[in-house]
């Protein structure tokens, strides 16, 4: 038996050095590009009563693009929800929530076509440091093409989303900094019923989940 000793210390070296370190799965930051397009189309109604904010508002467009912005996802249930929150400006900040039913993060990854497929969206936009607005509950969106990764070693979601377009519940140019329009103190009470609609162009890579 002793002389058995040698050859098991030397097989328990040869396993320990063989053995492979294990290996450490670096997630990068979350990268997100955003273009945001809002677009106003006043009512009748508001253009008969308020003449001052059609010559003002309508068919004025604001555009602009950042990467000041948060982008995570969680399961819900039987939902994906993708998540975007806009910091570039302070105070003025929009939260974007994209909805895939009946999906978990095995079968998320895909493409999306808004037209033929249900894809929900909700949104709130702050209008000051205290006060926002917002849609009531998810909405199926009409326009948008959406493509999905989820990669299982980092845990994350990649993707891209074109012509996301939806209606606008209010008109809030004043979150801009610099804008050529101002808004008046009682703009936005009256533009809530003028309708107009936004559109959001986003890639994201290695969004992480909440």
């Amino acid at each position: 038996m002793p002389r058995l000793l040698p050859s098991i210390f030397f097989a328990l070296l040869v396993l320990t050095s063989c053995t492979k370190d294990p290996v450490v799965v670096v997630v990068p930051d979350t990268i997100v590009s955003y273009s945001v397009t809002d677009t106003m189309r006043l009512t009748a109604t508001t253009v008969s009563n308020y003449p001052e904010l059609f010559t003002k508002y309508n068919n004025k467009t604001y555009s602009r693009e950042t990467n000041k912005v948060t982008s995570n996802y969680k399961v819900e249930g039987t939902d994906v929800l993708i998540i975007f929150e806009d910091t570039s400006v302070a105070n003025f900040g929009t939260e974007l929530i994209l909805k895939i039913p009946n999906k978990s993060l095995s079968t998320i990854s895909g493409n999306y076509s808004a037209q033929t497929q249900e894809v929900f969206y909700k949104w709130t936009q702050r209008t000051s440091a205290s006060s926002g607005v917002f849609s009531v509950g998810y909405t199926k969106a009409d326009t948008g093409a959406i493509q999905i990764t989820y990669d299982d070693k980092t845990k994350t979601l990649s993707g891209t989303i074109t012509k996301l377009k939806y209606p606008f519940g209010v008109y809030v140019p004043y979150y801009l900094p610099g804008s050529a329009m101002t808004t008046g103190s009682t703009d936005a009470l009256f533009l809530t019923s003028g309708g107009s609609f936004r559109q959001h162009t986003i890639s994201f890579q290695y969004a992480k989940s909440l």
